[in-house]
């Protein structure tokens, strides 16, 4: 009998426990997860203030060991990459995922969309050049947060000093000139447009809600190299214990755009899905064009053909001149425009 007592006690006071900690909420959960990720506080976080959600410095994430500009990932943050990425001014991105100690990423039912991410993920892109003539090689220039809390997503760009050592929180958006040398071995240069908060949420919604764009099943479903060899993303994401078990062979995968042995359509419907989808979906800020460029999507549900040439040429005349995508680049994206014209010429 005292120890059925005993045990009414501890349930009692475990609840009351509880309940001061929802009540006070303090500190978000991710914080507990693993060492490297420091206590932020999470109070405000009213009005979209996300201020209170991000710190000042980049390098207080503790996400890349030292010098930074190597960019190598700290125990707990998980690399990934995308098979079809958005093209911004031919600059590399590197992409890690940080989740909570014992929680794991859904597949979802819809594989176009981004994985359901629980509370405490975290996900950050950084931008770079390889070869950049005032820094006499590699530059960083930004690194990109998405944060998930209490149900929604917090975004912050941090632009990275010149020294290279660490990046600042910049809620206003940056420009900064840049000469870079890309991968055919072309000099390019261009001022590089950091994206503001507003610019961030603009294109990171889904009927009015922020969200993720990349990391979808159908963008991770392809094999990279790892440690043990080459393997399935998908695959190599469930065995770092960060997605969900579920049957890979019936995920569809996106074609890479920039596979030159892939139809003219594959690659285009990569390309529009990639660069042009986010917006251009049911649910974007571009619901009422007449466009869904989603890659699963029939082809005569998604616009690009429609009865009279004008609304063809549309697209390719809007990615000529750079007047799409709207947000991201000041560069014309040449390879994209080519990959879209071969296959509006070839019907």
């Amino acid at each position: 009998m005292n120890r059925f007592l005993y045990f009414l006690l501890i349930i009692h006071a475990f609840t009351i426990s509880c309940n001061t900690a929802k009540q006070t909420n303090t500190e978000v959960n991710v914080v507990n997860a693993k060492p490297n990720l420091p206590n932020i506080n999470s109070t405000a976080n009213q009005n979209n203030n996300n201020g209170s959600l991000f710190p000042s410095k980049l390098s207080f994430f503790k996400v890349y060991s030292t010098p930074l500009l190597n960019l190598k990932p700290n125990d707990g943050f998980i690399e990934y990459d995308l098979q079809s990425s958005l093209f911004t001014d031919y600059a590399d991105k590197h992409r890690l995922i940080y989740l909570p100690n014992g929680y794991k990423a859904l597949r979802g039912t819809d594989v176009q969309k981004v994985l359901e991410f629980p509370d405490g993920t975290l996900l950050f892109k950084t931008f770079y050049y390889r070869k950049e003539s005032q820094f006499g090689g590699k530059r960083v220039i930004e690194t990109r947060v998405l944060r998930r809390h209490l149900g929604e997503w917090y975004s912050a760009v941090y632009v990275w000093n010149n020294a290279q050592t660490d990046a600042t929180l910049q809620e206003n958006g940056f420009e900064t000139h840049v000469t870079f040398t890309d991968k055919d071995g072309i000099t390019r240069e261009t001022d590089y447009q950091v994206p503001s908060q507003d610019q961030c949420i603009e294109c990171h919604q889904k009927k009015g809600i922020m969200k993720p764009l990349g990391p979808s099943p159908i963008n991770l479903n392809f094999n990279i190299a790892t440690a043990n060899g080459e393997l399935n993303q998908l695959s190599h994401l469930m065995q770092q214990g960060i997605l969900e078990n579920f049957n890979v062979a019936n995920t569809p995968s996106l074609p890479n755009y920039n596979d030159t042995n892939l139809s003219n359509e594959q690659r285009a419907r990569a390309y529009l899905h990639s660069n042009c989808s986010h917006c251009h979906n049911p649910e974007g800020v571009c619901q009422e064009e007449p466009y869904d460029f989603r890659f699963l999507t029939s082809i005569n549900q998604t616009g690009i053909f429609e009865d009279d040439d004008e609304d063809e040429n549309e697209i390719l005349e809007n990615l000529e001149e750079g007047d799409m995508p709207l947000i991201g680049t000041t560069l014309i994206d040449q390879k994209g425009v080519r990959i879209i014209r071969d296959y509006l010429l070839s019907q």
